[in-house]
């Protein structure tokens, strides 16, 4: 995962065992520094296969990410269950390294609803908006959930997200989810989360900030990713979002600022603002992203850590130099220093957990991304393959050919 997380792992059913269907038995995992260290998975979900890991449903969704919990075994027989722990809205998980043998009683048909998840929306431009939630759970699991808007059915999906399309601008539209599990029990509605999309076209529009005299000092350099920017304009206000790097939730990069003097060397202070779910705004918690106090030192660099929860995308970053004393808003118009825009492409997480450290992979490298029809990679020295989906499936495996079809 990085330097300080993983590897993440199953602790408990590593070796074959048998239970009875309905019983209650306790999973456990290494958290391995997964709710810290950039990660930040407060949560994970506990998901159940009764075919060796083809197909999955889901046991629990968002219980914390503790390292212990108890689940109750559906009730269908199988020789060849298997466990899942996966980060909530995480790519990362692991599998128990044995199969659960289930007998099945006769027991008494299912009529337990799940609980009703809570549901969240985020992301919203002109044509579209992010649903996610958390907190459904069952007697003997959620099996997917049914989203509508404005009160009607509009999809179903086994995931804990779900993106909505072909919006209107300008619009009030309203949310709700339901659980659901094997037996077709259906939980009562969520929260209704209400939403308005954007104006026009999906363009956002962002607060202008600007310094009204750089004779003395302006930024004269930003580092960021594969930003390398070295300016000579003298305007307050630089627009550089043609200039832009791509990031990746949950990564960290370094943030490295050049001040620029006339000839006095004065106390400089500067804040970074990045708008992280790219509605337009750097107003959100933790869109101010770093600051510096007033110093002469040069550069000025520190470090930025991309949310997990960040929205993917293209969006914009804001540096703002002051002089003396830290920005006090994105928007602020003072008299000395500079601000200057950026574009960030944020990439969602994609990194996997590594059974153990010594198969750890440092240096892979995959292309292009999205990828339509072949998928190119190289410093592996690995022969074989293994591609799941978002919910931990394996959708595809084999050996490596010249081009890998997609």
């Amino acid at each position: 995962m990085n330097g300080t997380a993983g590897p993440f792992s199953v602790t408990s059913q590593n070796s074959a065992t048998t239970y009875a269907g309905g019983s209650s038995q306790t999973i456990t995992w290494n958290v391995a520094g997964t709710t810290a260290n950039g990660v930040n998975a407060a949560n994970v979900d506990i998901l159940w296969s009764t075919d060796n890991g083809n197909t999955w449903t889901t046991l629990l969704a968002g219980t914390p990410n503790d390292g212990t919990q108890a689940v109750t075994i559906p009730n269908v027989t199988t020789t060849t269950g298997r466990i899942m722990v996966k980060g909530s809205n995480h790519i990362f998980f692991d599998v128990n390294n044995a199969n659960i043998s289930v007998n099945a009683g006769s027991g008494t048909p299912d009529t337990v609803a799940p609980t009703a998840p809570t549901l969240a929306a985020s992301g919203t431009t002109s044509t579209s908006t992010n649903l996610s939630w958390s907190g459904a759970t069952d007697n003997v699991g959620v099996t997917g959930y049914d989203v509508y808007m404005n009160a009607s059915l509009i999809g179903s999906t086994a995931t804990t997200t779900y993106t909505v399309t072909g919006l209107t601008p300008s619009t009030n539209y309203s949310f709700s989810v339901k659980a659901k599990d094997a037996a077709g029990n259906t939980s009562v509605s969520s929260n209704t989360v209400n939403v308005t999309t954007l104006s026009g076209g999906g363009t956002v529009t962002y607060c202008s900030a600007s310094a009204s005299n750089t004779a003395d000092e302006r930024i004269g350099n930003v580092k960021f990713g594969t930003i390398n920017n070295t300016s000579t304009g003298t305007a307050g206000y630089e627009n550089f979002t043609s200039v832009s790097t791509n990031v990746t939730a949950g990564n960290s990069y370094t943030i490295s600022i050049t001040p620029v003097w006339t000839s006095t060397k004065y106390s400089e202070a500067y804040a970074v603002y990045i708008d992280y779910n790219g509605d337009g705004d750097f107003t959100d918690s933790g869109e101010l992203a770093w600051t510096k106090a007033g110093s002469t030192t040069t550069p000025v660099t520190g470090s930025i850590t991309i949310p997990s929860t960040a929205t993917a995308g293209s969006t914009r970053m804001r540096v703002m130099m002051k002089y003396s004393s830290i920005p006090t808003s994105s928007c602020e118009a003072y008299t000395y220093g500079q601000v200057e825009d950026y574009t960030l492409n944020i990439a969602s997480s994609g990194r996997g957990i590594t059974a153990d450290t010594k198969d750890l992979i440092t240096d892979i490298k995959l292309f292009p991304n999205p990828a339509k029809d072949v998928l190119h990679i190289s410093n592996t020295t690995s022969e074989e393959y293994k591609i799941f989906d978002m919910g931990g499936k394996l959708v595809d495996s084999g050996s490596f050919k010249e081009a890998l079809s997609m």
